[in-house]
């Protein structure tokens, strides 16, 4: 039996895993030592068709590893047994209620005997209504596992399951903080996130295109600065007080960087974390940059599809959009005025529109804040 030390030792191994699932082989190497077996696995099953949806083992090679995924495990009796098992029960093959129709199977002759898998000892970890995930442990023929094993075999699956539940809720912040980035790079606006001593930790891309210009907008070390008379100014400061322009609602910040030759920045700055009231306490300041001199006006082809315009009341809506009058707009179209009138009727019946004013304010409206 394992030891308090080697266990202790082990149970180092199987969180490595959590956090870094590269470790699997090496743990699941480990494993076949220290049970004396060809063959460790962890598998996760659909409970209707018996299909592995997740499988992580050593002892067999690629090409058995699918055959078992796909087939063998689909029809095999363990895998029966196993669900009408109770989580956290170990099962072997001398456990199963017919040895006689387990060793005339085929997964027992076809797969496991061509292998010299022939004893095995299963745990369920872990069952819900879609799958059950098992650690699965095969040698010869000629060991069976003993009780000392099978309670060892038990007090490692309990390390394990922790650890892959672990892993799981790893794996999915690191898809959520992936999903994330996604979602700021499709922010309009530049935008930095500050930690609460100021150093910025987080840029999307059109941030990372505005501070590439040179223009107004700098980052010297970690630190965001924007240009203000001719001096920079650390940009964490204007929520902060010190540097802000209405100091009495620290709430949020706003100001224009002027540019010698361009329309200026707009840069808003908002504390973040600051919901239970506490002013003197905050979690970083999110920091949105606009450059006024981008065109963030919908494509005609978006236009038609938010309000189930045709071709050419979208062009028309677009046109009006830009700053164009319905006269310009049926000149550069070659179409009748009354012909663009028409259309504007249509444009404003699908819109619920009434004026020109009130149809480019609703196209303004929808442009958002995303690309």
């Amino acid at each position: 039996m394992l030891s308090d030390k080697q266990l202790l030792a082990l149970a180092d191994e199987i969180y490595e895993v959590a956090l870094d699932p590269s470790y699997w082989e090496e743990l699941l190497t480990s494993l076949t030592s220290i049970f004396r077996s060809d063959f460790v696995g962890v598998i996760t099953q659909d409970h209707g068709s018996g299909f592995c949806t997740w499988f992580h083992g050593v002892g067999m090679d690629d090409h058995d590893i699918v055959r078992y995924a796909t087939y063998y495990g689909t029809i095999s009796p363990t895998f029966f047994q196993l669900q009408v098992t109770g989580v956290g029960d170990v099962i072997t093959d001398e456990m199963h209620l017919n040895r006689r129709i387990y060793t005339n199977s085929e997964f027992y002759n076809d797969f496991l005997k061509p292998l010299k898998l022939e004893r095995s000892a299963a745990l369920i970890m872990e069952r819900n209504a879609h799958d059950q995930t098992y650690l699965a442990l095969r040698r010869p023929d000629r060991n069976h596992y003993t009780d000392e094993e099978l309670q060892d075999f038990s007090r490692v699956a309990s390390h394990l399951y922790r650890a892959i539940k672990l892993q799981r809720r790893t794996h999915f912040q690191d898809r959520l903080e992936t999903a994330i980035n996604d979602a700021l790079d499709h922010v309009k606006s530049g935008l930095v996130l500050l930690a609460p001593d100021g150093s910025a930790i987080k840029f999307n891309k059109e941030a990372e295109r505005i501070i590439a210009a040179h223009d107004g907008v700098y980052v010297r070390g970690n630190r965001l600065y924007i240009e203000r008379s001719s001096c920079l100014v650390d940009a964490s400061r204007l929520v902060n007080g010190d540097c802000s322009t209405n100091p009495q609602h620290p709430e949020s910040e706003a100001v224009a960087i002027q540019r010698p030759l361009k329309r200026p920045y707009i840069l808003f700055a908002y504390p973040l974390g600051r919901n239970d009231g506490n002013t003197a306490i905050h979690s970083g300041t999110a920091v949105f940059i606009t450059d006024t001199e981008r065109n963030h006006n919908l494509t005609t082809e978006t236009i038609g599809q938010i309000f189930g315009l045709t071709p050419a009341e979208a062009r028309l809506t677009a046109a009006l959009a830009e700053g164009r009058s319905l006269q310009e707009y049926s000149d550069a179209a070659n179409i009748a005025i009354s012909t663009a009138r028409s259309t504007l009727k249509s444009v404003f019946k699908k819109t619920q529109t009434s004026r020109q004013t009130e149809l480019v304010r609703l196209v303004f409206s929808c442009t958002g804040s995303t690309n």
